[in-house]
């Protein structure tokens, strides 16, 4: 059913470098040594234990896989098939190698899908009313600018409603390693509005500026994504790769393309649109998901208008939290940077140059914070230990014989209650339940560890 051998000898002919040799034998070692322990048979639901399976990722020793780990797996698989299609005359063989790709395609078209959902989950709709930045007007007034906000946000919903049901006719061809990538507001936002000249309702933009840009290069088949762009009424007229511009057109509502152009001008003169998904966590809360908040007037708004693009998705006791922690930040000197502005995703990140303030942040649907204390536990134990009342699953042993290559340095040698404790730094010390009444504990104990003085 495996045909390695052959595999392998096809291999040596095929490729020079010798490493890549030896990772695509062990790939396909590793499924051959799965499916004959298992007596199994390769039916698609086998296939797909093999590659949930953990050892099926392990590439080099290495067990966290990275997006290039991924892509060597994939690249070797589609190698493989192709192999046993060309050269293989087994039926067995054959079989199997079409439902691995069977497989792969129904794998990665579904985390396309989920991946869009959220996306589309993650866009809130602008409010009626807003008051906005009299300088992005570009004269509208702000009723119009509002009505051609909300349309543009209904524009991507629908598009990605159009995309859940098919990714692939939407120009997500490259399964490999672009799951987080977000061609549509890529397109939209990095192409048409950061390199876009606006004139009464329509973009022209530079073609080359446009096909150079990070975030549009990456995508092969821009033409698929201009196409399933006219089937939601947006209008890419002129876009050859070797024309100078190309126009963008919104017959419907022209002013969609103002609000379009003058969100992407926002995000440019702030820099916000340098605040990536990775940065922004699992909820995807990044300049992608056209947050109304950068255009809005800033006489309306007491934070900056990052604050409330983060803090809008939190619930109302975390907001408190928020404004409360912002004004401790300010009175150290902390601020929020617009470039990176949360920490590890989870949280709006406070910062004074490479020095972090206090994170509270939503994991799980419970409010937290994690703070690494060290120094604290000798000087002011009996302040740890009235945390420790308020947070009795925080202070807790995790520490035992650790992995190897874990460094030493992590680990964390305290005594509380008179109790003697060890715990790793990577795992500690999470606060679950933070309140507005009780974040005052912590910071101040954040503040002593971090030798923060007003």
């Amino acid at each position: 059913m495996i045909i390695l051998e052959e595999y392998i000898e096809y291999l040596s002919k095929k490729h020079k470098n010798q490493k890549t040799i030896n990772e695509r034998t062990e790939i396909i070692n590793k499924l051959r040594d799965f499916l004959t322990e298992k007596d199994l048979t390769g039916m698609f639901d086998e296939i797909g234990e093999f590659f949930r399976t953990e050892n099926c990722l392990i590439i080099n020793k290495i067990r966290f896989i990275s997006p290039v780990e991924t892509k060597k797996i994939y690249e070797c698989m589609e190698e493989y098939i192709l192999f046993v299609k060309k050269e293989c005359k087994e039926p067995e063989a054959i079989t199997l190698a079409e439902t691995i790709y069977d497989y792969m395609i129904f794998s990665h078209e579904q985390k396309y899908r989920n991946r869009v959902n959220e996306f589309n989950e993650n866009i809130l709709m602008i409010p009626e009313g807003v008051k906005f930045n009299p300088k992005y007007l570009k004269g509208l007034t702000d009723k119009q600018l509002c009505n051609a906000f909300y349309r543009l946000q209904l524009l991507i919903k629908n598009i990605y409603d159009n995309i859940s049901v098919n990714p692939f006719n939407w120009g997500y061809p490259d399964y490999y390693t672009t799951i987080d990538y977000n061609p549509i507001s890529s397109v939209l936002l990095y192409g048409f509005a950061f390199y876009g000249i606006h004139n009464n309702g329509i973009l022209t933009i530079e073609t080359k500026s446009f096909l150079l840009d990070t975030s549009v290069k990456r995508y092969k088949k821009i033409e698929i994504i201009f196409e399933g762009f006219k089937k939601m009424g947006l209008i890419v007229e002129g876009f050859d790769k070797k024309a100078e511009a190309f126009s963008v057109t919104f017959p419907e509502n022209p002013h969609v393309i103002t609000a379009l152009h003058v969100y992407g001008l926002a995000l440019k003169e702030t820099h916000i649109y340098t605040w990536g998904g990775d940065e922004a966590g699992t909820k995807g809360r990044d300049s992608r998901n056209f947050s109304y908040r950068h255009i809005e007037d800033p006489a309306t708004q007491e934070y900056e208008a990052i604050f409330y693009h983060v803090t809008d998705y939190y619930p109302d006791e975390l907001v408190k939290i928020q404004q409360w922690l912002h004004a401790e930040a300010a009175k150290y000197g902390y601020k929020i940077d617009p470039e990176s502005p949360t920490d590890k995703g989870f949280s709006l990140a406070y910062r004074k140059g490479s020095k972090h303030f206090l994170s509270v942040g939503y994991v799980d649907g419970v409010i937290s914070s994690k703070v690494i204390f060290r120094d604290v536990f000798k000087n002011n134990i009996d302040k740890v230990e009235h945390l420790a009342i308020k947070f009795p699953g925080t202070f807790v042993s995790n520490c035992w014989d650790c992995n190897p290559g874990c460094s030493k340095s992590w680990r964390i040698n305290y005594e509380l209650f008179g109790k003697k404790h060890r715990s790793c730094a990577m795992l500690s010390f999470w606060f679950k339940g933070v309140t507005i009444d009780n974040v005052d504990s912590i910071l101040e104990l954040f503040k002593i560890e971090n030798k923060i003085n007003s």
